[in-house]
């Protein structure tokens, strides 16, 4: 896997690439990760994935996370159009890399999303893994709970995030807490997008995912349509990739393939 920084509005990120074919008719995956998350976290699913179906990949972390610059302006409840709309297209521009395959968690499934949604000719296939395209009353409750864990000293969970993110590690954390908790930020909700996604796209959620319940699974599927498959994991929770990983290599690849 070969790494390398990539400056991308005026911010320097860390890229992942990870090089299987030369064959440029080949798609290639481009890997989101989640809120809180990094390449790290990513663990070796990536490289998993692409050496299972043969092709190229490419994961990043976001501005703020991992080894990439941090955060320098307040996040507003516009991030993740800002990501989608801004950061992704640049650095897809940047890499050359036409008709991706977007496979995001959390944030960045959402982000995926909205990418398809704005951009429907220009993006192969979308993987969604534990998407959120609104606040569910067990969204606010989950990160809730994960503050009252950050800020336990018993918890390890701090001490787990500093690993990938060090000296950024509770910016990032309260940037992505304190905007889900925000007043203003209950009425988002971005699934008068998904009408607008022409793409395949297959949706996936653990069925004990900690921050949405199982009808957001369904109602993402019903707003996109026929394009759109949806699995519901068993004994899984909000990172399926990590806790179901070789049923998720086998759905992704049969998906794809």
């Amino acid at each position: 896997m070969k790494k390398y920084p990539l400056t991308i509005l005026q911010k320097k990120l860390w890229i992942h690439s990870i090089q299987i074919t030369s064959k440029p008719e080949l798609p290639t995956l481009v890997f989101l990760h989640e809120a809180l998350g990094s390449v790290a976290q990513w663990k070796d699913f990536p490289q998993r994935l692409c050496e299972k179906l043969g092709w190229n990949g490419i994961v990043y972390d976001r501005q703020g996370h991992g080894q990439s610059d941090a955060m320098t302006e307040t996040r507003g409840t516009d991030y993740l159009h800002i990501e989608a709309l801004q950061y992704l297209p640049q650095l897809l521009q940047k890499l050359q890399i036409q008709n991706p395959i977007l496979m995001g968690h959390s944030d960045g499934a959402t982000i995926a999303l909205i990418y398809a949604a704005s951009f429907p000719k220009q993006v192969r296939a979308v993987v969604a893994e534990a998407a959120h395209i609104k606040v569910e009353d067990i969204t606010k409750r989950g990160i809730e709970e994960a503050v009252k864990r950050y800020q336990n000293p018993d918890s390890n969970l701090r001490t787990k995030l500093q690993k990938h993110h060090f000296h950024k590690t509770d910016d990032l954390f309260y940037a992505w807490a304190n905007t889900w908790l925000l007043p203003d930020f209950q009425d988002w909700n971005i699934a008068a997008l998904l009408s607008h996604v022409e793409c395949p796209v297959l949706l996936m959620q653990g069925r004990q995912d900690e921050y949405a319940t199982e009808s957001h699974l369904w109602e993402i599927a019903s707003k996109i349509g026929s394009n759109a498959t949806a699995k519901l994991i068993e004994d899984c929770g909000h990172t399926p990739h990590r806790s179901q990983i070789e049923v998720v290599l086998e759905e992704v690849a049969e998906f794809l393939k």
